[in-house]
């Protein structure tokens, strides 16, 4: 049976997910972290996506992301294809790297937007491996918090001006919000099995 096509279209937004095959580590230090995000950036500024959100975790990786252009397949394609190549590169492996094609539910950002960025923000919080989500450098939660200078390639501008218009306030006021508790529905919607 065929695999589904993905649903594409100009200005779709996506949680865009994957994890190591067989659940695997897909980073195992610094340098693997750094090259993942610098591929990333790459990618979001070659195929003109935004990026609103990221989480890297040891064995996976979660990503709130627009798609101006209808190209999340491609562009997708190509950041897995050239960071696997890197892993297997460095660490002298063969094979997949990830377990399967990258996920991609589409999701309707008038509604799920902040729900997404705090369930992709926890994801090292509720691993156990952070007690507070500004010592945890692999998402974008620091820069959000006002914590860490923004990348070029992070999108932040929509989101804390649901906020507020002053900067300074946007952030305390988004590290409120994420203080809060998650309602069970919205996890239940975002849920990944790590």
């Amino acid at each position: 049976m065929p695999r589904p096509r993905r649903i594409q279209f100009p200005g779709a937004y996506y949680h865009v997910f994957n994890r190591g095959v067989e659940k695997r580590t897909i980073v195992l230090d610094e340098r693997d972290r750094r090259t993942f995000l610098h591929l990333l950036g790459e990618t979001i500024r070659q195929f003109h996506l935004r990026l609103f959100a990221y989480c890297l975790m040891d064995n996976h990786y979660h990503f709130f992301l627009q798609t101006p252009e209808a190209n999340l397949t491609t562009a997708m394609q190509s950041f897995q294809g050239l960071y696997a190549h890197y892993v297997n590169l460095r660490y002298q492996r063969v094979g997949s790297l990830f377990q399967d094609r990258f996920k991609s539910p589409a999701v309707d950002a008038d509604l799920y937007a902040l729900a997404l960025v705090r369930y992709i923000h926890h994801n090292p919080l509720e691993a156990g491996i952070t007690n507070t989500l500004d010592e945890y450098p692999w998402s974008s939660y620091p820069v959000y918090s006002g914590h860490m200078p923004a990348q070029d390639w992070l999108d932040t501008a929509w989101i804390l001006a649901l906020f507020h218009d002053n900067p300074s306030q946007a952030h305390s006021e988004f590290r409120i919000f994420h203080e809060r508790r998650r309602p069970t529905a919205i996890q239940d919607l975002f849920h990944f099995d790590h």
